[in-house]
């Protein structure tokens, strides 16, 4: 019985601490569109990054944002001319001290 016990604590902690929404890692993918109904699938694929690592100790929360690159200039460079829907991916860890985010935009 102690054994059931142990494996139930250390299954709802690794669920607790890894997987979409979790404190030590995070990483998922939302779609930024839902509005689905005759969108076309489009053949070509921009994304853009954002980093952001978090400063924990001082409390004065500070922290550092660098990103890859505007949509609309990577997209022009890319050749696509109309954008037909968005994804959002998220990677964090540990709690969020560092974080990607990154938006990949389909098109032609």
């Amino acid at each position: 019985m102690k054994t059931g016990w142990t494996c139930l604590f250390l299954l709802a902690a690794g669920l607790f601490l890894c997987g979409c929404h979790g404190v030590l890692y995070t990483s998922c993918t939302y779609p930024l569109s839902r509005d689905f109904h005759e969108t076309p699938v489009g053949n070509k694929a921009v994304e853009t990054h954002r980093h952001k690592l978090k400063e924990p100790f001082s409390g004065y929360g500070f922290n550092v944002t660098v990103s890859t690159g505007e949509l609309d200039k990577l997209a022009q460079d890319a050749g696509m001319e109309a954008g037909y829907y968005a994804d959002q991916k998220v990677f964090s860890v540990l709690f969020g001290l560092y974080e990607r985010k990154t938006v990949v935009v389909y098109g032609e």
